[in-house]
């Protein structure tokens, strides 16, 4: 198969299967662009490559993901990713402060403090008040979570954040860090020694870690001896998608949409749009065929520190299906348009 890209981005073809024994090829295409507040994302003339492999923060038992790999088959809809640090909004030191993000039609916004710790008093177990701080970088290491070992030596973890901080034994009384990134101000003010509450974060989730471990199917005695190497029958897609708790979107992007960024930037406010680019594949057949296929927007990787935005767009095409050559195609549907964000 001849593949031809028409567009500025660096794309990878690949082969995969899913659940059903199908073959299907992939195509991924990873564009890099530049935030301007107040203007549309505009086209880095350097362009990053593909990822091949999940990138963490350190050793990937114990840190978070820092960014997730190009190369997977298939995203059911679109996954929003934010790298950022929260700036206290009056530019000084305080001890909270809320932050967030608007996509679309879409929100989720964090309430982060300075460090607190817990520390025994009379026997229990008590919170200092936050330092004030003017930022806190969002990680997951930052949030609720974490692990133990048990009296037995059995390692406990919190499966939607094993990196994490406040997970914790009852029992024991040492001195430890307490979260400072929460769901809502309410988690963050009701915050209790050993009492579990919601992870947050605004990046990527690890492959190992609750949700997407709830999607990655059986593998079993029965999957080795009938399957294997293939996906068990069970395998879901939506393992590939690895956004935050509220920051998978419903459906695909339509890659025009308003971005605004509360108190994640230096900027403390910094609204942006996505570049309204539409890529579409043309296949060409053997039989003379030709017939056009979308191709969807599944990634949208914000870098609020480097003021710098991944989008991942992907299709599929059939294989051994006499297929020629496949065409990838890029559109402004901004072209003739005044910008308005």
């Amino acid at each position: 198969m001849l593949f031809r890209n028409y567009t500025p981005f660096p794309p990878l073809c690949f082969e995969s299967r899913d659940e059903n024994q199908n073959d299907f090829g992939v195509v991924v295409l990873r564009g890099s662009f530049k935030i301007e507040s107040g203007k549309r994302l505009r086209l880095n003339q350097q362009q990053d490559p593909i990822v091949f492999v999940d990138e963490f923060y350190g050793d990937p038992q114990k840190s978070s993901l820092k960014t997730q790999a190009s190369l997977i088959p298939f995203k059911p809809s679109t996954d929003v990713f934010v790298t950022a640090n929260a700036y206290s909004p009056s530019f000084r030191a305080e001890p909270a402060w809320k932050a967030g993000i608007r996509f679309g039609e879409i929100s989720k916004n964090l309430f982060v403090t300075g460090p607190r710790m817990w520390e025994s008093r009379l026997g229990r177990m008590t919170i200092t008040n936050p330092q004030p701080v003017v930022e806190v970088p969002i990680l997951y290491e930052s949030a609720f979570g974490g692990c133990y070992q048990d009296k037995d030596g059995n390692r406990v973890a919190w499966p939607e954040n094993p990196v994490g901080r406040g997970f914790v034994d009852k029992n024991k009384r040492e001195p430890i860090n307490a979260p400072q990134i929460f769901a809502t101000e309410q988690d963050a003010r009701n915050l209790s020694y050993g009492t579990p509450c919601t992870t947050a974060g605004l990046g990527p989730v690890a492959p190992h870690w609750a949700p997407r471990t709830s999607h990655v199917g059986t593998y079993n005695e029965m999957w080795k001896r009938t399957r294997f190497p293939d996906l068990p029958s069970d395998f879901n897609f939506a393992f590939y998608s690895s956004a935050s708790e509220g920051l998978t979107l419903p459906t695909f992007a339509k890659g025009s949409e308003r971005v605004e960024l509360t108190n994640l930037t230096v900027e403390r406010k910094t609204v942006f749009a996505l570049p309204g680019l539409q890529l579409a594949s043309l296949l060409r057949f053997e039989s003379g065929a030709v017939i056009p296929s979308p191709v969807m927007l599944d990634t949208i990787d914000i870098d609020a520190i480097k003021m710098k935005v991944h989008l991942t767009w992907r299709t599929v095409y059939p294989v051994n299906a006499g297929l020629r050559a496949l065409e990838i195609r890029a559109k402004d549907i901004h072209a003739k348009k005044k910008l308005e964000v």
